[in-house]
């Protein structure tokens, strides 16, 4: 188990982001005015989320998800077999 890394999430990043380890970009943002600059129509941030951002998400692990409906990245270590995976709810 300590060969392994740990996992990002926001209890964590927190403390890097504080120590300015960590730097935040936009990138919502940026996809929001991408978004409206194509389509010419104002939307909230929240429908770019719900219509784009996940909807798209899940689209693409979808593709990239094996056969048998694992995640898409399987690690070995030693004689340990750690599948990486990501929320259900992304299915």
């Amino acid at each position: 188990m300590e060969q392994m890394t740990g996992l990002p999430e926001y209890r964590n990043d927190g403390l890097l982001v504080d120590y300015r380890l960590l730097k935040l970009n936009v990138y919502l943002d940026k996809i929001k005015q991408g978004v409206k600059d194509k389509l010419d129509c104002k939307l909230r941030l929240a429908q770019v989320l719900e219509g784009g951002t996940w909807t798209a998400g899940r689209r693409i692990a979808a593709k990239l998800r094996p056969k048998d409906g694992g995640p898409p990245t399987v690690i070995k270590i030693g004689y340990y077999y750690c599948k990486i995976s990501t929320n259900d709810a992304a299915r």
